[in-house]
């Protein structure tokens, strides 16, 4: 239960409630939304995190043990629970980028000789099935196809739909997991006594959090900095035209960190997040205080040599990005720029040096919620992939309650008409 602005107690049904699952590398992160009626937006009612890691069965975001999985699976719900008042049943789930590639996928099919027909959502949904009919990797299943473009008879058409024509092709970006990583999450899921009530690529539940359809168009690129990596999603024209994860992330600018300043990883990472920054021009030098390993004495050392050792790796990374918009040759097209989100998006200065080595505008994403939820302050970049989790929850929500009236309608109006015949005879 909650409260709303005049104090009266609100019920939360579980038809309102929808759940995003993020298993990270370093964290597993909880987040539940409540549908709103007439708004595309959820309001973001709880959070919870736990630690992931080896200790807990997780590495890389690949599920090792499921037991233990579970167990921290169990921990980052119930304390989103505590947060929102609601007991968690259902949740959709990330699939963890780095196990995943992406693919393109050509395919046409014949609608008639003489051109005269009329292409049926049947003819559409053929040609996007002849355009994932590819010889896989025997480690890779498809986890979803994402169409580019159409073409009919030639000529490049948004939706077919309702158009005549001989001969429709399709252009398509197919999603590719690993089937055994993803059944071992949905495994652990099932441990912890929840339903898997959805699956969705982490990176393109990034990018429903925090792109407009007008980035989308535009031409733009997420880049999702994680802590064992990189994710990268690049959408032109308004669809995803290429996912890659590169295998460096925050950790590695961590284990830099902890061999310079001599300090065990923990400290590293705290050291990080409370002094660490991207560029050295940025900062005010001060003296940080670094904790000894074991019984050792603590020492000082100057902020500019802490950002000594982030800098360069942080620069690593966007050029590794930069690398690959090149090989793709889509890097003229992102009129949009790059947008961050991800842990790594809160590193001080990373904005404006993502900007110098990507020779592109650059944002920090901004999540999209409902007004009545928890405060902005609350959420952090890294409950990005889990508030777009629960984006598309809700929207799967929505669809399935509109088709469920239009039933219902249909049925009523048959029932009537039985029912005039019924008089007439």
């Amino acid at each position: 239960m909650s409260r709303d602005k005049t104090g009266t107690v609100k019920t939360r049904t579980e038809n309102q409630i929808v759940v995003g699952l993020d298993v990270g590398s370093s964290k597993i992160k909880v987040v539940i939304g409540e549908i709103v009626p007439d708004s595309d937006l959820p309001n973001i009612v709880g959070v919870g995190e736990s630690d992931s890691g080896d200790e807990n069965g997780i590495n890389a975001g690949a599920v090792l043990n499921v037991r233990r999985a579970a167990a921290a699976i169990q921990k980052a719900v119930a304390e989103a629970e505590k947060v929102a008042g609601v007991d968690v049943r259902r949740v959709t789930v990330g699939i963890a980028a780095r196990s995943s590639t992406t693919m393109e996928g050509n395919g046409q099919i014949t609608i008639s000789k003489t051109g005269d027909r009329e292409i049926t959502q049947t003819d559409r949904a053929r040609v996007i099935e002849q355009s994932s009919a590819i010889q896989l990797p025997s480690d890779r299943e498809i986890l979803d196809v994402i169409p580019n473009e159409y073409m009919l008879d030639g000529n490049r058409v948004p939706d077919p739909c309702g158009c005549t024509g001989v001969r429709l092709e399709a252009k398509v970006q197919l999603v590719l997991v690993n089937p055994q990583n993803r059944d071992n999450l949905f495994k652990a899921v099932e441990c912890a006594e929840l339903e898997v009530a959805g699956y969705h690529l982490g990176t393109l539940a990034c990018a429903e959090a925090v792109l407009s359809e007008e980035e989308k168009d535009a031409g733009v690129v997420l880049i999702d900095l994680g802590s064992s990596s990189t994710n990268i999603a690049v959408f032109v024209d308004g669809t995803l035209r290429y996912a890659h994860a590169i295998p460096f992330g925050g950790d590695t600018v961590t284990r830099d960190l902890a061999v310079g300043l001599h300090a065990n990883e923990d400290c590293a990472e705290e050291i990080k997040c409370m002094h660490g920054a991207c560029r050295i021009s940025q900062v005010e030098d001060c003296t940080v205080k670094v904790p000894g390993i074991g019984n050792r004495p603590a020492h000082e050392v100057k902020r500019s040599e802490l950002v000594g050792y982030i800098e360069p790796r942080i620069r690593e990374i966007f050029e590794d990005v930069g690398a690959q918009l090149d090989a793709k040759k889509v890097r003229d097209k992102l009129v949009a720029g790059a947008v961050l989100v991800g842990g790594g998006a809160s590193l001080f200065g990373i904005k404006e040096l993502a900007a110098e080595v990507l020779k592109l505008p650059v944002e920090i994403g901004v999540t999209q919620t409902g007004t009545e939820g928890l405060r902005c302050s609350t959420l952090k970049p890294c409950h990005t992939e889990g508030i777009g989790l629960v984006h598309l929850a809700a929207k799967a929500a929505r669809q399935t309650s509109k088709g469920n009236s239009v039933a219902k309608a249909g049925s009523g109006a048959l029932q009537a008409v039985w029912g005039v015949l019924r008089r007439i005879f």
